[in-house]
């Protein structure tokens, strides 16, 4: 009697402990908040925005590159003295006396250079600017892809929710059937039709059910959390789906699906490939001459923030590095490489999503059957439960019997729900694969 009480007291403190607040929440309202607040996802945002930065950068091939400086100086030094005179246009008859271009006196020069740099022709650079473009198609199309794969795990989380619960119902249902067993049989009991083992058994089942209905509330909890991270929600409360746990419509049209080439994240391996593609180009479009304009105007004087001379210089240069000893060989020779390699990924990557298709089908095939035997099973435990406890009502069963049946008959309810829920997830990892 003691040990009864001590359980009935665990109980308790467990449902005390799991009582939170109950919010009801459907899969859509779980699938609208996870695009705006997951971390995984607002993550893949930032790689795309990453990539769309490094392509802005590109843009330096074709867009001038302004500077400007101002410079104080005070010299001796002949040639400079003499040259910054000449800047500031005071050079008079008297500065070519030999004698003061040998020992000028110090000469203060102020200067101020605005310098402009545009580049002209540098194929090299245009080729890696297309690179650049094609990293940020497949980092959206990757980006997309990694939506979709978070989707899925989203269902898949919020159906374990969904089985949290179904667990506990069958475990309530069962301990009520098991409690209710136990009355009659300490009836029994008393009446002397069964003997003291036999009510034993009855206590210990009841007793195992106890404890696994406070294990099923934890598998709520762990559920429920877990859906809270995925939605970055630190509200203390506990999670219900509104939906029940049901068996989504059959999907025959899957059966003859294929994994299709323009699925996001195999068109992001292929822009990946053609990226590789051109930054292969622009090695070698390094042989090729560049040609880049140049000017700069400029303002000279003696005195601080002062400007009475002035000048400007333009110009073009035309550039071509003819051999850079075995760098550039070289460098060609790893693009060479690292485009094979990406050629070779995105085979790979074609054939292993096949052969994951291929399973997947094998899975929802077996799933279905399986969810269409359970079914059958459950009937089945449920009428030799049925059948065992109007026995024993009768004196003609032993208790163990039912006890037996009666834990079949869970076992047999949780099988089916386990087979809808591979059923449900792999028809959505179907759809995930074949989209």
């Amino acid at each position: 009697m003691q040990n009864r009480i001590l359980t009935l007291l665990l109980i308790l403190m467990g449902s005390t402990a799991f009582a939170q607040e109950v919010k009801l929440i459907s899969e859509d309202d779980i699938l609208s908040e996870l695009e705006s607040k997951n971390l995984k996802i607002l993550m893949a945002d930032k790689e795309t925005a990453k990539a769309k930065a490094d392509y802005f950068q590109s843009s330096a091939v074709f867009l001038p590159r302004i500077s400007a400086s101002y410079t104080a100086t005070r010299t001796t030094n002949p040639l400079m003295a003499f040259g910054s005179k000449l800047n500031q246009e005071v050079l008079t008859q008297n500065d070519f006396n030999p004698a003061l271009l040998n020992d000028p006196d110090g000469i203060n020069n102020f200067a101020t250079v605005i310098s402009v740099e545009q580049p002209l022709i540098n194929v090299d650079k245009f080729y890696e600017r297309r690179a650049a473009k094609l990293k940020v198609t497949a980092t959206e199309l990757q980006g997309e892809r990694f939506k979709d794969f978070m989707k899925l795990e989203t269902r898949k989380a919020y159906m374990q929710l969904q089985m949290a619960y179904k667990q506990r119902d069958v475990i309530e249902l069962a301990l009520n059937t098991a409690q209710k067993h136990q009355t009659n049989a300490e009836n029994f009991l008393e009446e002397g039709l069964i003997q003291k083992a036999d009510i034993l058994d009855v206590k210990i089942r009841v007793s195992e059910l106890e404890n696994q209905l406070v294990h099923a509330e934890s598998q709520i909890e762990n559920a429920s959390d877990f859906l809270k991270f995925v939605i970055q929600s630190d509200e203390e409360l506990t999670l219900k789906p509104i939906e029940d746990l049901k068996l989504n419509a059959d999907l025959n049209e899957l059966n003859s699906a294929k994994v299709k080439d323009e699925r996001e994240d195999i068109q992001a391996m292929t822009h990946a490939v053609k990226a590789r593609e051109k930054m292969l180009k622009a090695s070698q479009m390094t042989y090729l001459p560049s040609l880049n304009a140049f000017g700069s105007y400029e303002l000279y004087d003696d005195e601080f923030f002062q400007a009475d001379a002035n000048g400007y210089l333009i110009g073009a240069q035309l550039k071509w590095n003819i051999f850079e000893g075995a760098q550039r060989i070289g460098k060609i020779k790893a693009k060479k490489a690292e485009l094979q390699m990406a050629e070779m990924e995105l085979q790979n990557y074609k054939d292993e999503s096949k052969l994951a298709l291929q399973k997947a089908k094998r899975e929802y095939k077996d799933a279905l059957n399986e969810v269409k035997t359970t079914a059958i099973s459950v009937e089945q435990a449920q009428e030799s439960l049925r059948i065992k406890q109007d026995r024993f009502a009768e004196g003609l069963e032993k208790s163990t019997e039912v006890l037996d049946a009666e834990a079949k008959y869970s076992q047999q309810q949780l099988k089916h729900f386990n087979a809808i829920f591979k059923h449900n997830y792999t028809s959505y990892y179907l759809s995930f694969l074949t989209k």
